[in-house]
């Protein structure tokens, strides 16, 4: 005689539903601890072991009918949510399995799973606990979208990628620590968790893309990893609780918009590595007084230092020959400015409202 998979009651023999619960009574036997599928009459997985028995059944947090299998990717989740464990024959969580699943408050995934795929846990608004396996290798683009009630997250070593806006808008993510395996973090990967103060990236990340922590208003404190060559465009664009931040010494460009708006921002040491400053990189970094630039620059772009209002002074390196469009517009602050012989071009528009600014005599006829 079979046990309902839901309830795990005895049934009667050609019965169609459970007497018990109700639930249709399912053609084939599963395991109700690793959801392997089993012959009618045993008594035993013959995978993990587990005992076909009633009372075992009733014990395991897994309930096969909530769950649409289909050679071991989980395709979708069709249960009630609340606290959900993941059968062991499941080796990869499909794309939007979980999508929009509100009411989903926990998951444990089992050390069979090795990938969580695109949108697995799309706006899975009210999800605050997960785990993740060693075993999982691929965490999938926007995998997390929008889980804004999940505060932490433990990424495993065997994961090298995080992927595009894998954590886009976990609005309460406080902290992350990222492992030593990780070599690159994609374009938006934390883009909008704007409860997230800190985060720990290792030397093993090469790579940071585009936009990854576009809008961590809470952001205070990051150390960049001495492997990378690029700060990506708007990476910290409106990051507005960073204070300070060491760029490392192999970066030679530093993005459009790339601290856009980091009102907090008092101090900043760019590097002898670097060769170009995007348009608008500083634009509006309100606290930030004053700002080195080694001799390495040759290139200052299109208002890369605009609404900079509290800069007072600033040195022109030997090796810039063009001072571009806006790029000291609105720096009320400013009085000084040291301008090398190596600058042969002045765009009109480069110190706009600086109005405490006294260019010597030769440049006046830039203004």
């Amino acid at each position: 005689m079979n046990n309902c998979i839901k309830c795990g009651a005895e049934l009667r023999e050609g019965a169609k539903f459970c007497n018990k619960c109700g639930a249709p009574v399912q053609t084939k036997m599963f395991c109700h601890q690793c959801g392997v599928e089993l012959e009618p009459n045993d008594m035993f997985c013959h995978v993990c072991g587990a005992s076909m028995k009633k009372e075992s059944a009733q014990k395991s947090n897994i309930n096969m009918n909530d769950f649409d299998i289909q050679n071991g990717v989980l395709v979708k989740y069709i249960g009630d949510g609340g606290d959900v464990v993941i059968p062991n024959c499941i080796t990869q969580i499909g794309k939007e399995a979980f999508y929009g699943c509100e009411n989903l408050t926990s998951i444990t995934i089992p050390n069979s799973v090795t990938k969580i795929s695109e949108w697995s846990f799309y706006c899975c608004r009210n999800l605050t606990s997960i785990t993740i396996p060693n075993s999982v290798t691929q965490i999938g683009e926007e995998a997390f979208y929008g889980c804004e009630n999940l505060t932490s997250i433990t990424i495993p070593n065997s994961v090298t990628k995080i992927i595009e806006k894998a954590f886009h808008s976990c609005n309460n993510f406080t902290n992350i620590t990222i492992p030593n395996s990780v070599t690159q973090i994609g374009e938006q990967a934390f883009e909008n968790c704007t409860s997230l103060t800190s985060i720990t990236i290792p030397n093993s990340v090469t790579q940071i893309g585009d936009k990854a922590f576009y809008e961590c208003t809470s952001l205070e404190n990051i150390t960049l990893p001495n492997g990378i060559t690029y700060i990506g465009q708007a990476i910290f664009f409106n990051c507005t609780s960073l204070k300070n931040i060491v760029i490392p010494n192999n970066v030679i460009i530093i993005g459009a918009v790339a601290f856009w708006g980091c009102h907090s921002l008092t101090s900043i040491t760019i590097p002898n590595s670097v060769a170009k400053i995007g348009q608008w990189a500083f634009n509006g970094c309100t606290k930030l007084t004053s700002i080195t630039i080694p001799n390495s620059v040759t290139e200052i772009d299109v208002g890369a230092f605009a609404d900079c209002t509290n800069l007072t002074s600033i040195k022109i390196p030997n090796s810039v020959t063009k001072i571009n469009a806006r790029t000291f517009e609105n720096c009320t602050s400013l009085e000084s400015i040291i301008i090398p012989d190596s600058v042969t071009e002045i765009d009109k528009t480069a110190f706009d409202g600086c109005d405490k600014l006294v260019l010597p005599e030769k440049y006046n006829k830039y203004r």
